[in-house]
């Protein structure tokens, strides 16, 4: 699962209830995306955790947001991506 972490403890700086918040958020984003590469679910979840920092604290809120951003990037990706010689 890409969202982990100092688990609740002296050294963490979430909550049990935040974990629990980011993990049910990016397993419904990715729900919401449907497969993901690894590069891909590691940058989702990076996105979940920005979101939560910035004062998301409703799952399906959050998780659409993630996803929408998640989709967005991907989408840029493709754009922007070189193109293949399909002519060798």
């Amino acid at each position: 699962m890409p969202i982990r972490g100092g688990y609740p403890g002296h050294e963490s700086a979430y909550t049990s209830e935040d974990w629990r918040i980011m993990q049910s958020a990016y397993h419904r984003s990715t729900a919401l995306l449907g497969a993901t590469n690894t590069r891909d679910a590691d940058r989702l979840a990076r996105e979940v955790m920005r979101l939560y920092n910035l004062g998301y604290r409703d799952i399906e809120a959050l998780a659409f947001a993630a996803a929408n951003v998640e989709n967005n990037r991907r989408e840029h990706d493709l754009a922007t991506a070189a193109p293949v010689d399909l002519s060798a």
